[in-house]
């Protein structure tokens, strides 16, 4: 009866790591729906006429991908990746963006040295 116990036991832990997984893959599934991409320059322009929002830092990661972080004048911020294939998706947003001695929000600092 002993075995029949750890059975049972071994099932319903089984059920349940399915049923977390199954949770996992659908929260993951809708968040890529709710995801919003595009192509790069088609991002930089919606991000400029919907929120205000103008690039602030850019850095590449470990696997060749772009990563901006974008924010306005109002404190509207998002995180945008971008692919190989230059289409950029928004990762996060959110509010109360605040520049710890960098750029300021929605103005494009001029190229530094002589145009000329």
């Amino acid at each position: 009866m002993k075995w029949f116990t750890k059975l049972i036991t071994a099932f319903i832990l089984a059920l349940l790591a399915m049923a977390a997984v199954s949770i996992f893959m659908a929260r993951s599934a809708q968040s890529q729906q709710q995801m919003r991409c595009m192509a790069h320059s088609l991002m930089l322009d919606f991000l400029a006429d919907n929120y205000g929002e103008s690039p602030q830092v850019r850095g590449l990661s470990v696997n060749n991908r772009l990563f901006e972080v974008y924010a306005s004048q109002t404190g509207t911020w998002s995180i945008v990746g971008t692919d190989e294939r230059n289409i950029a998706c928004i990762i996060a947003w959110g509010e109360s963006y605040d520049a710890v001695g960098g750029p300021t929000p929605g103005v494009t600092p001029e190229p530094e040295g002589d145009p000329t």
